[in-house]
């Protein structure tokens, strides 16, 4: 087994094949390693973003004033429209 400490310039690796006899080796000339920036990377690196979000009221989600509806106003918790809005807030 390789670990990326074994992976220098000018490093020879031995190739195994249990069907051939002399498989051959491997010599690593020049190469580069990088790590693939996170999100916050980006982020702490000065990106801005221009986000827009849209919210569908229309009334094919159901009757406000039943409680199936997605537009319930239950005066005990918020609905599923208040849930998404304060999600993103």
């Amino acid at each position: 087994m390789i670990s990326p400490n074994d992976l220098k310039p000018g490093a020879i690796f031995t190739l195994f094949n249990h069907k051939v006899q002399k498989p051959g080796s491997l010599s690593l000339d020049a190469f580069s390693l990088f790590t693939k920036p996170s999100f916050v990377d980006y982020l702490r690196g000065g990106l801005q973003l221009n986000m827009m979000v849209a919210v569908d009221f229309t009334g094919s989600n159901g009757v406000p004033k039943f409680p199936n509806s997605l537009h319930y106003m239950n005066p005990q918790a918020p609905n599923q429209y208040q849930m998404a809005i304060m999600a993103i807030t």
